[in-house]
């Protein structure tokens, strides 16, 4: 559910054989989603492949069909099963070319470590045609833009970015982030998060499902369960700021009303670290003799800092 100002959608197209065989794990993604939120984004659908030009061609061009907005990730590297940019060149119907520029700075960053590069790295600096090149200010994979125009007008837009983290979040921050403003983001976020005890996911759904007032104003409800507690996530889009925090506001005091007395925190805090918060304020300790939960509370309490 959205407000006025409705979300503007994008994928992303996440590629790498570690992804599919559950080796690595797609923390890109998530980063990626979280920031693009901030401008008045949300991801619409998050694609795995694997490594073949195949593959990710197929994947981007149908995301492209969806959304016309795409973020893809990986295989910019300079192995012969890095096949990205490859692949961005046959969607958008360019040829490939040398950056010279991102070929300087390939051969300096060798150099300053006083070995010479590779041939097989001169396919960092390899971009499709017209590509709007990133420079990585943390690696060597610069990153790139695709604008479809001549025979593929109106395919959309994509970026691609390297895979490793560190990498791509820097690459989100500095590029990802103003070309969505640019492409009509930037809408006002909003979000709280409430944790509770003692009422199991239906019953709460059931509770607040009754006659959510939110509903038509665009606040959405996210229910996320993690034994023992539940924790709920409000989130609204509006145009300007004064409106995100009124709808923002009307919403989490209508969750107050209905299940106050199960909320233990709205702080972020974890049910064990509200009574460890609890117990130290108090000056209080607590001795527990556990049994059918195994040690469970007092591994819970033990874990918190400072307990």
């Amino acid at each position: 559910m959205t407000h006025s100002s409705n979300p503007r959608r994008i994928e992303i197209v996440a590629t790498g054989e570690e992804l599919l065989m559950g080796k690595t794990i797609d923390t890109n993604s998530a980063h990626v989603a979280q920031q693009v939120a901030k401008v008045g984004f949300a991801v619409n659908r998050v694609t795995l492949v694997g490594d073949t030009e195949d593959d990710i061609a197929d994947a981007l061009e149908k995301a492209l069909a969806r959304t016309g907005l795409v973020v893809v990730t990986g295989g910019l590297g300079p192995t012969d099963d890095d096949r990205t940019r490859f692949a961005a060149a046959r969607v958008f119907d360019r040829k490939i070319i040398t950056s010279n520029p991102s070929l300087n700075r390939l051969k300096e960053r060798w150099a300053s470590v006083g070995r010479e590069m590779p041939e097989s790295n001169v396919r960092q600096a390899q971009f499709p045609s017209d590509a709007e090149i990133w420079q990585n200010m943390m690696g060597t994979a610069d990153g790139f833009r695709c604008v479809g125009m001549d025979g593929k007008e109106g395919i959309g837009e994509a970026c691609f970015m390297p895979g490793v983290p560190f990498e791509l979040e820097d690459m989100t921050e500095r590029y990802v982030l103003p070309w969505l403003r640019s492409k009509g983001g930037d809408a006002q976020v909003r979000s709280h998060m409430v944790r509770l005890f003692g009422l199991p996911e239906s019953k709460v759904q059931e509770i607040l499902g009754r006659d959510w007032p939110a509903a038509d104003s665009g606040v959405s409800l996210i229910y996320g369960a993690a034994f023992p507690e539940i924790k709920l996530t409000l989130s609204t889009r509006a145009d300007d700021a004064e409106t995100a925090d009124r709808l923002l506001g009307e919403a989490t005091h209508y969750v107050r009303e209905k299940i106050g007395d199960k909320i233990f925190s709205e702080d972020g805090k974890t049910l064990a670290e509200t009574v460890a918060d609890y117990l130290t304020r108090a000056g209080k300790t607590i001795a527990l003799a556990e049994s059918c939960t195994g040690g469970m509370i007092a591994a819970a309490l033990t874990d918190v800092p400072g307990s």
